[in-house]
């Protein structure tokens, strides 16, 4: 059975992210169509000065990608937005770093796989995007993340920690982890 963290944990990235020029909601990103897939959408405020070409030149991954922002927020002009206006920026356009995790501790029988190489877990140790954890009977990992919060994965689990970036728009968190077998606490 798999289960995905994403919106549980997307909500706590998303709150505990922020800035003056960028908001984000409350709550996970309410999906919007695009070619009939649901999209995951990033909330911004336009603050004086924005225009989309811009905003896609220093935070999406491609300058061309303002016209999908265009296109799917109904904008007339891409250069003249209203200060107050509130965009849904598909995060697949936006432009994100790698973050971390780090094992805060550990008990019994554990093991990290991550860059092809299997072992236990070491205190302190990073664990990156695409890593997966798996614990034996009796035993338990427990990850920190980087915005304050932890994943605990309890025995007889496997979990894979399928997206740890930041956005360059706002600093926020997008932190996805995968139950593949047993269960994981946060």
């Amino acid at each position: 059975m798999k289960t995905d963290w994403s919106a549980a944990l997307a909500v706590a990235a998303m709150l505990a992210a922020g800035s003056a020029a960028a908001q984000t909601s409350a709550a996970p990103p309410a999906p919007r169509t695009a070619s009939s897939a649901a999209v995951e959408t990033l909330d911004y405020v336009v603050q004086r000065g924005d225009t989309l070409i811009d905003l896609a030149t220093a935070y999406m991954n491609r300058p061309l990608d303002y016209r999908r922002v265009q296109r799917e927020n109904r904008v007339a002009n891409p250069r003249r937005l209203a200060i107050g206006r509130t965009l849904a920026l598909p995060v697949d356009l936006l432009r994100a770093d790698p973050d971390e995790a780090r094992i805060a501790g550990f008990r019994g029988a554990a093991t990290l796989n991550q860059d092809g190489r299997s072992a236990a877990p070491a205190s302190g140790q990073t664990v990156r995007e695409g890593a997966v954890l798996s614990t034996g009977a009796n035993a338990f990992v427990r990850l920190a993340l980087s915005d304050g919060s932890h994943v605990v994965v309890p025995s007889n689990s496997r979990v894979r920690v399928s997206r740890l970036r930041r956005y360059a728009i706002n600093g926020a968190v997008d932190h996805a982890l995968t139950v593949e077998a047993g269960r994981a606490e946060s």
